[in-house]
């Protein structure tokens, strides 16, 4: 069954497969939103050619400017079908299932957050979580040990939201 998008609701969303590394992820062919199920934002952000192509897609003008509106209802998760939470890293809000742990980025939210965890700009521990695994296993093969120490400490003393 397919993966339908939590902001239009009845859309359905199109896999995404990275040629490298067989990840799979859903993207809305109306909205530009992405949906990842648990563990896979942090796949995604080892490297790949999935994540070339993301991240060199240049912004577009947002979807309101252009009479297009997104609902502002309490989204489901698509694959649980309960009310995820939003939750915030740095100012972007983000949707997360509080069962699966599935995140879902609207257009352009995911290389927003990108850049503002590059600059060290604290938010959510769950989302945070992931980006670190990703990121700690993409740096980690050279420094090892940093890696590790850092994710440490980032657990003893969260950044605040």
């Amino acid at each position: 069954m397919p993966v339908r998008c939590p902001a239009c609701r009845n859309i359905a969303m199109t896999p995404e497969v990275d040629s490298t590394s067989g990840l799979e992820i859903d993207t809305c062919p109306e909205c530009g939103g992405t949906w990842f199920d648990s563990e896979e934002l942090s796949r995604f952000l080892e490297g790949g050619t999935l994540k070339q192509a993301f991240l060199q897609v240049a912004d577009v003008e947002p979807l309101q400017s252009v009479g297009f509106t997104l609902t502002t209802r309490a989204r489901g998760c698509p694959r649980c079908r309960i009310r995820m939470e939003e939750r915030m890293f740095s100012d972007v809000t983000l949707d997360i299932c509080p069962r699966c742990q599935g995140l879902f980025f609207d257009d352009g939210e995911l290389r927003r957050v990108l850049a503002k965890y590059e600059k060290g700009e604290g938010g959510d521990a769950l989302v945070r979580e992931q980006l670190d695994r990703g990121y700690g296993r993409h740096r980690g093969a050279d420094r090892p040990i940093l890696g590790a120490l850092t994710s440490f400490l980032r657990r003893l003393w969260p950044p605040t939201p």
